[in-house]
């Protein structure tokens, strides 16, 4: 009958309706609260970091430099617009040439990690405090971070699938690396003023 037919129909409408707004709202927290959110969750992440460092009066060891650099894409993240301190912050130049044969400074490092890590820090370069990098090169640079006594800080996840440098990537995320003297005196000073903060 019609009025069977209507209340059928009426039922399957319901049914398409809620699927269309609980698919929508899963996918609105996700792009909204996941999707790409490392960028800017590293550059907070740091402006925390320099924030206990100044507070507890840090100091780094001969050859380190209070300072961040991004082995990453150029502009992958926010600058000093989320910083909001002094630091010396610098990533790979990307301009572009007009020769026929240029390399821009960011694809020869991911060419080759190790090479290029060795010509910009020889012996003598201070190097700096901070490092931010894309996950899909740390295998490539692990020598040089261990060498050198970097630690991770803290693992940003970016988004399921990205197209990082190296191509597309599932899982991709950020790392953010610190030397480890700045954990030790840091936790030597929460200790000594009986603060409890989390560091790692």
């Amino acid at each position: 009958s019609s009025s069977s037919s209507s209340s059928r129909l009426s039922v399957w409408t319901v049914v398409v309706c809620l699927f269309l707004l609980l698919s929508n709202a899963v996918m609105f927290v996700y792009m909204s609260a996941y999707h790409q959110r490392a960028p800017g969750r590293i550059m907070q992440s740091l402006r925390n970091d320099f924030e206990l460092i100044e507070k507890h009066d840090v100091k780094f060891l001969p050859g380190f430099v209070p300072a961040v650099h991004f082995w990453s894409e150029c502009h992958a993240t926010p600058y000093y617009s989320h910083l909001h301190r002094n630091i010396s912050m610098s990533f790979f130049d990307c301009s572009p040439s007009f020769e026929k044969d240029h390399v821009r400074d960011v694809d020869l490092f991911f060419r080759d990690p190790k090479a290029r890590l060795a010509e910009l820090y020889r012996e003598g370069t201070p190097l700096p405090s901070h490092i931010v990098i894309w996950t899909s090169v740390l295998s490539e640079v692990e020598e040089f971070l261990v060498l050198h006594d970097y630690i991770p800080f803290e693992e940003v996840y970016h988004a399921y699938v990205s197209e990082g440098p190296l191509g597309y990537e599932k899982n991709a995320s950020f790392i953010l690396l610190r030397h480890q003297s700045i954990l030790a005196q840091l936790e030597q000073s929460m200790k000594k003023s009986g603060v409890g903060e989390k560091l790692e």
